[in-house]
C-alpha cells in the first residue's frame, strides 16, 4: 500500500506537471478536461492507499513490539491495565471481582505434543462494566514476566488495596522483584 501511494503521488505530479504546462503531454491527442479528470482520480486512489497505509502502520505501532501478538498486564495504583491482541483495557482495582487461574483449550495444535491446554489467568470483573470487560483471559506462555509473579502480585495487590499506593514507586518496584527472583527460583 505504501508503495501504491507514492506511485500515485508521482502520478499526481506528473500529470499536475503536464496540466500547468510545466512538461509537454506525453500524449498530444490528451485534453486538459482529461488530464484534470486523471489528476483528481489519482488523488482521490493516492488518498485512499495513503489512509490505508497510515492505518497499517498505526495499527502495527499500536500493537506491541513488531506488530507481534503479545499480552502484558501493567499495574497501577487505581488500576490493572491488560493489553491483548487488538486492545487494551484498563480495570479499575475495585471493579474486580476475581482473580483465578484457567485453562482455554486451543482450537487446535500447531505442532505435535503441543499441550491442547493453553494455561491463563483470568481476571471477572464487575457487571456494572461493558461485556468486553469483565472477563479477561491473560496468557501465561506469552508473558515476558514469570507465571507465578505475575499471578502472585496481582493476587496480593488485590487483596490489600491499602498496599497500592507503592505501585509506581520504589517499595512496589521493590516487592515486584521479590516476587520475580522468587518465581525465577521454582
Amino acid at each position: 500500500m505504501g508503495w501504491a501511494t507514492v506511485g500515485l503521488a508521482c502520478l499526481v505530479v506528473a500529470a499536475a506537471a503536464q496540466l500547468i504546462g510545466l512538461v509537454p503531454p506525453w500524449n498530444p491527442d490528451t485534453t486538459r478536461p482529461q488530464f484534470a479528470i486523471a489528476t483528481a482520480l489519482c488523488v482521490v486512489f493516492g488518498g485512499v492507499t495513503g489512509w490505508v497505509t497510515w492505518a497499517l502502520v498505526a495499527r502495527r505501532r499500536a500493537s506491541t513490539t513488531d506488530g507481534q501478538n503479545t499480552t502484558g498486564v501493567g499495574l497501577g495504583e487505581h488500576a490493572v491495565r491488560v493489553d491483548v491482541p487488538g486492545r487494551r483495557v484498563n480495570l479499575r482495582w475495585d471493579d474486580i471481582i476475581e482473580i483465578g487461574a484457567s485453562q482455554q483449550r486451543r482450537p487446535r495444535t500447531r505442532f505435535p505434543g503441543e499441550r491442547p491446554e493453553l494455561p491463563m489467568i483470568r481476571i471477572r470483573s464487575s457487571d456494572r462494566l461493558p461485556a468486553t470487560h469483565q472477563v479477561q483471559f491473560i496468557p501465561i506462555s506469552t508473558n515476558q514476566v514469570p507465571a507465578a509473579a505475575l499471578w502472585t502480585a496481582l493476587r496480593w495487590y488485590h487483596a490489600h488495596p491499602g498496599a497500592r499506593w507503592e505501585l509506581g514507586h520504589a517499595e512496589g518496584s521493590a516487592r515486584l522483584e521479590q516476587w520475580r527472583r522468587e518465581a525465577l527460583l521454582r
